[in-house]
């Protein structure tokens, strides 16, 4: 059957609804023509466009690609991947709540004034004590973790912790720098500091103060610590 001319029109209660133009477009529920593929409905309980591999949850079935550039199959520069084992954006900018995203994944939200505006939420569903979820910076892979923040669940009163590594995690050395617990107190050199700032150093001055003021007289004030009552 020769449609290039013609087109077919197929309407009716079946299994099938939908326009098939001999511009080369298809709609379903729609005859507008801006678009090659456009399909519709008016039911809640309904997808407009639903994709399936019949291979099920197990293995890394492909569900859906969208590439741009030359025709032909696995051609192209892909834009998204889906699969049920690994998916990913690739060669765009990817926006939620914005249509042109200034970076990898912009996150937009104008709650009004003075208000919480986007959230990233990392949630560690286990539950426990001891859970933890991380952000991660890396480097020529993720061989080479350079920086790391982190939160762990304690055990009393459940409160969580944050630490932050530097270092190299291919040479062993991305450890914890600097920790804040969920009582607010703050370690630099250890992970369980007993005040609100405890320093743990070895063999090397704790605090350092310096002063860039090269033109100071004779016992003129540089730097210090001061200690006052508010």
């Amino acid at each position: 059957m020769n449609i290039e001319s013609t087109g077919i029109s197929v309407t009716g209660g079946g299994t099938f609804s939908g326009i098939v133009y001999s511009s080369g477009g298809f709609r379903t529920g729609s005859t507008n023509s801006s678009y090659n593929l456009l399909t519709r409905n008016n039911n809640n309980g309904s997808y407009p466009l639903y994709c399936q591999n019949s291979l099920g949850v197990s293995g890394d079935a492909a569900i859906a690609r969208f590439a741009y550039g030359s025709y032909g199959a696995n051609t192209g520069t892909v834009i998204l991947d889906i699969r049920s084992g690994t998916s990913y954006f690739n060669d765009c900018n990817v926006g939620i709540g914005t249509t042109s995203p200034d970076a990898l994944l912009e996150l937009e939200k104008n709650p009004g004034a003075a208000a919480l505006g986007p959230v990233l939420l990392l949630n560690n569903s286990a539950g426990t004590i001891g859970d933890q979820a991380a952000i991660i910076f890396s480097s020529a892979g993720n061989t080479y973790q350079r920086a790391k923040i982190q939160f762990t669940v304690e055990n009393d009163p459940h409160a969580s912790d944050i630490q932050f590594y530097t270092g190299r995690s291919d040479l062993g050395t991305l450890t914890s720098k600097m920790t804040i617990l969920g009582n607010g107190n703050v370690g630099i050199g250890t992970v369980s500091p007993d005040a609100k700032l405890e320093i743990a150093t070895l063999r090397q001055p704790g605090i350092r103060l310096s002063s860039t003021d090269t033109t100071a007289a004779t016992n003129e004030l540089l730097s210090g610590i001061e200690f006052y009552t508010p």
